[in-house]
């Protein structure tokens, strides 16, 4: 079994033991913890040890997470130390996002611009792609100055690219055609 269908089978129980009411809660929690795992590498190091023992590596998460997430994520954490899947956080964390934006009814939409966009524009960006898809929006904002004007927004696998750099790429292309 590879390790992404291993994360993949955690996440999906994690998710489950959070839903209904706390998907959201340990998403964020997740993101707090992954934070913490990987800007403290020596954590990491000691929680995979194999010369340190569970207790210890359980007493020590308890003391760095306690009160900072939800009581079932640390649960869930010393169950990965358990089974000696610490070293799959990462994958776990990446999945678990994505079934829990799937399961919430939450869409990625990553949104690239020439300029930066006014919170109010922005609003009304989220709204009109809340409109179209049915779904809550979260939105990634990439400038990119090369796009001269106008957005490029992919949601899924879904692109709407209404840049000034595609509308003269496409007007190239037809003058191309004609000549």
């Amino acid at each position: 079994m590879t390790s992404k269908t291993t994360a993949s089978r955690y996440a999906r129980a994690l998710l489950n033991s959070a839903l209904p009411d706390k998907a959201d809660k340990i998403r964020m929690d997740l993101l707090t913890t992954l934070g913490i795992y990987q800007a403290h590498p020596n954590l990491s190091r000691i929680l995979q040890h194999p010369m340190i023992s569970q207790g210890d590596k359980k007493k020590m998460l308890n003391q760095a997470l306690a009160g900072q997430v939800d009581p079932l994520l640390i649960h869930f954490m010393e169950v990965l130390i358990a089974k000696k899947r610490i070293s799959l956080l990462a994958d776990i964390a990446e999945i678990y996002i994505l079934m829990a934006d799937e399961s919430l009814g939450i869409v990625k939409a990553r949104v690239r611009t020439p300029f930066p966009i006014p919170a109010d524009r922005q609003a009304m960006i989220k709204d009109k792609l809340s409109h179209l898809t049915g779904k809550k929006i979260v939105m990634d904002i990439e400038i990119r100055p090369k796009l001269l004007g106008g957005l490029a927004i992919k949601i899924g696998d879904q692109v709407m690219d209404g840049s000034v750099q595609a509308k003269l790429r496409d007007l190239k292309e037809k003058l191309l055609a004609k000549a």
